[in-house]
């Protein structure tokens, strides 16, 4: 069923998702579009962290190119969950909002410690901590959320 009715299990932690976890889901999100801007103005991660230089190699040749197709697609990718999933109570919305909240607490600590190797600033380090605290918050109010009374009928 892809549009859960107020008869489906899955119809309250939906509302609960859209009404609760939606403020961070949304921030969360919308604060991917500083990431390519905090790499741009330092060393880029597709020249210095081998991760990201494969990762970009399998899109583009032009390693810069691949990055922004990356993050384009990734920030297309949360906001196509937001608006539909998220939004409309899918019962896949909490399982796309636990992704982003693996992706962004993966990143929020892989960053400071790609830095703490480095021993110096790395990119995407002024983000991770901003997107880490946004991870863990969303993940606080998806288990909030997920313990709710439901309400469908």
């Amino acid at each position: 069923m892809p549009f859960p009715g107020r008869g489906s299990p899955y119809y309250s932690l939906g509302g609960s998702l859209r009404h609760v976890a939606l403020p961070s889901y949304l921030r969360r999100v919308g604060s991917c579009s500083g990431r390519p801007l905090d790499r741009g103005v330092f060393r880029a991660s597709w020249e210095s962290f081998p991760p990201t230089r494969f990762i970009t190699g399998l899109v583009s040749s032009n390693l810069e190119r691949g990055f922004v197709i990356l993050n384009v697609l990734l920030l297309a990718f949360g906001a196509w969950c937001f608006l539909w999933p998220v939004r409309r109570g899918w019962p896949v919305a909490a399982s796309l909002a636990w992704f982003w909240v693996v992706i962004e607490i993966i990143n929020g600590i892989g960053h400071p410690l790609w830095s703490l190797h480095e021993g110096g600033y790395t990119p995407g380090l002024a983000t991770a901590p901003v997107l880490l605290v946004l991870a863990v918050y969303l993940a606080h109010q998806l288990r909030r959320a997920a313990h709710e009374p439901s309400t469908a009928a």
